[in-house]
């Protein structure tokens, strides 16, 4: 893991794979951490480590930051809610607080980098190096100004986050696994077993009549809990988003047709169209008179790839894909390979960072969709975005009315806001006949919404979630308490339970007497008076035929020799392990990839200790509060 901090860490991109590897470390921390954090810090702060403070401006511009890359590298849109479902609040805010722990402990033992090591990491780092393979000035302001970082922030996180390296280096660097554990390791996967085993199935517990009326009545005292009412609860919602507000206002309906063309003529080329798109091909030459002879080569009948193999150019190092216009970085490279007819070889092409031949491979043509089959959808887009526009206000409206202690019915009735109205639900969003709540489909928030829901109180005044660039309020209106049910209320569900129960019983005590019997000599064929079936070469943790992964579990579970059972359904499968065979361990043995991976799990599992040593050290506060309002974090 260290050797990969080295690697990626040093460049612009390599900032966010060290943020991944921290992320590691949140997973246990935001279950040991969090949730122990005292209450702290000030009007702005979300978190206090020692002398150090993450601001509420600090979280969400880390959230947004996240947010993005994730959803640049799964090409979809994560939404916030479907990021906190992912835990994705927990790790962002983690990396912060882990952050900042280390910073301040480099700060204690007084470490750093010089100016000049700065310099030549950034001199160093792929991600800005042109063409030529050099650094380039231009390509390093460009691409801090995508990530929307200023020169001088660049460089005091990369400083920062040298001095977290030394920390973790000193900690984890080149740590391996002990040859013992990969022994222990290699023996877990090696293991191989052959099995004999015969299936009791269900219906081979006999025939089970029904339960008398006070042998039921005496079960169900012990099992009443497996029946148990959950709590329900009643609640009023609004919900504020851009869609539901345009649905409300019928803003769909102010949209007029010049606004739909003036949209369609911005984005039909991009929204609603594939741009054209070239897969090109360039071969690079010293000079432009070079080009020129090669060039003739070419027309004279030579091919380009014969021209690029004399150039000593690579078939990878030639190709640059299949690409729009707008992805090719050099203007004059791009200029002259959109200007080709398919197949045609440019003229040498002085570029920016040399001269090139340049070719078009092949030419797939832009292709727009026709204005009348997208209106609908620039119609319904306008909308949305002209209801974004106005949530902010309607935002602080509601808000104001809620100071006056108005109910939400009234504030959606004055406001002309749609009023969800969810009546018996659970803390999983079913209702009384255990069917999700009708009220609750499509609600955006759903899970966050009930989980606020089951944490509060009737009439309490709860904060508004923040949920798909809006917010949804929501009030308690009724509690329906958890409850044991009457045996009359589950008579037909609590028969069935015990007639399996009972069926288990059976199942349990034929399957012990054949395990018994086998122990003692017997053969399992005489033991249960069924023809067993045979498992060769089993694997621990792999399913194998009828066995599953339960199944073969248990079977590496007992000794050779010896018999047991493992439940498979409704069914038993009893079991004797036939042999057990160990290939002998040799270096080498394991992959070393899975090495590697052991390597890394090792440093991951010793560098969360220290986090964790360095909480106790430092002290750690978190003003939840001011954390739910930066990124309406659920994990408390």
């Amino acid at each position: 893991m260290l050797q990969g901090m080295r690697n990626a860490s040093q460049g612009l991109v390599g900032k966010v794979i060290v943020g991944v590897l921290f992320g590691l470390l949140i997973v246990s921390f935001a279950i040991w951490g969090i949730g122990d954090m005292l209450q702290g810090g000030g009007r702005n702060t979300v978190a206090r480590i020692g002398k150090t403070e993450i601001t509420m401006d600090q979280l969400r511009t880390a959230w947004q930051n996240e947010l993005q890359r994730m959803s640049q590298e799964s090409r979809t849109v994560i939404t916030p809610e479907k990021a906190r479902e992912m835990g994705l609040d927990a790790a962002v805010f983690g990396r912060l607080v882990t952050e900042a722990l280390l910073s301040q402990e480099g700060q204690r033992l007084k470490l750093g980098v010089t100016d000049a090591y700065l310099a030549q990491l950034v001199l160093d780092d792929p991600a800005f190096r042109g063409l030529n393979g050099q650094f380039d000035r231009a390509r390093f302001n460009e691409l801090l100004r995508n990530s929307g970082l200023s020169e001088a922030a660049y460089l005091a996180d990369l400083r920062g986050l040298q001095v977290r390296r030394q920390i973790m280096d000193a900690l984890a660097g080149g740590l391996e696994t002990p040859q013992a554990m990969r022994e222990a390791v290699y023996r877990v996967g090696a293991e191989r077993r052959d099995a004999a085993f015969v299936t009791l199935s269900a219906a081979s517990a006999g025939d089970i009549p029904a339960p008398s009326g006070e042998q039921l009545k005496a079960w169900y005292e012990g099992a009443k809990a497996r029946f148990r009412a959950p709590e329900r609860r009643s609640l009023n919602v609004i919900a504020l988003t851009p869609d539901s507000l345009a649905k409300a206002k019928n803003l769909a309906a102010s949209v007029t047709d010049a606004e739909i063309a003036a949209r369609y003529e911005a984005e039909k080329n991009t929204r609603y169209g594939a741009p054209e798109r070239r897969a090109l091909q360039q071969i690079p030459f010293p000079d432009e008179a070079t080009a020129k002879a090669a060039l003739e080569s070419i027309r004279a009948g030579k091919s380009f790839e014969q021209v690029a193999k004399e150039r000593g150019v690579s078939e990878s190092d030639m190709e640059l894909g299949e690409v729009t216009r707008d992805q090719v970085f050099d203007p004059a490279v791009r200029d002259a390979a959109f200007a080709l007819a398919p197949g045609a070889v440019s003229e040498p092409v002085k570029g920016n960072f040399g001269v090139f031949l340049v070719r078009a491979k092949s030419v797939t043509p832009a292709s727009v969709k026709p204005l009348e089959e997208v209106r609908d959808a620039i119609r319904a887009a306008l909308a949305r975005e002209k209801a974004k526009a106005e949530i902010d206000s309607l935002h602080d409206r509601i808000e104001d009315m809620r100071l006056s202690a108005r109910p939400l019915p009234a504030i959606a009735r004055e406001l002309g806001l749609p009023l969800t109205q969810a009546q018996d639900v659970d803390a999983s969003g079913r209702d009384a006949s255990g069917a999700p709540a009708a009220a609750l489909a499509g609600l955006p928030g759903a899970k966050e919404l009930l989980r606020e829901a089951f944490a509060t109180d009737v009439g309490a005044d709860n904060e508004a979630l923040s949920v798909d660039d809006g917010y949804v309020w929501f009030e308690v209106t009724g509690v329906t308490p958890a409850h044991d049910r009457p045996l009359d209320e589950v008579r037909p569900q609590a028969e069935q339970a015990w007639r399996a129960d009972e069926t288990a019983k059976r199942l349990a005590a034929r399957a012990k007497e054949i395990v018994e019997k086998v122990d003692a000599g017997a053969t399992l064929a005489a033991a249960s008076g069924l023809a067993p079936q045979t498992a060769d070469g089993l694997q621990r943790g792999q399913p194998s035929g009828p066995l599953d992964v339960d199944a073969v579990r248990q079977i590496f579970s007992v000794p050779a020799g010896k018999a047991g059972s493992a439940k498979k359904g409704d069914d038993l499968i009893v079991f004797r392990v036939e042999s057990a065979t160990m290939p002998a361990y040799a270096p080498g043995a394991l992959p070393e990839a899975f090495v590697r991976q052991m390597n890394l799990a090792l440093a991951d599992d010793l560098l969360t200790a220290y986090v964790r040593y360095l909480q106790e050290r430092f002290g750690v506060s978190v003003n939840q509060q001011n954390l739910r309002n930066a990124i309406g974090s659920a994990q408390q």
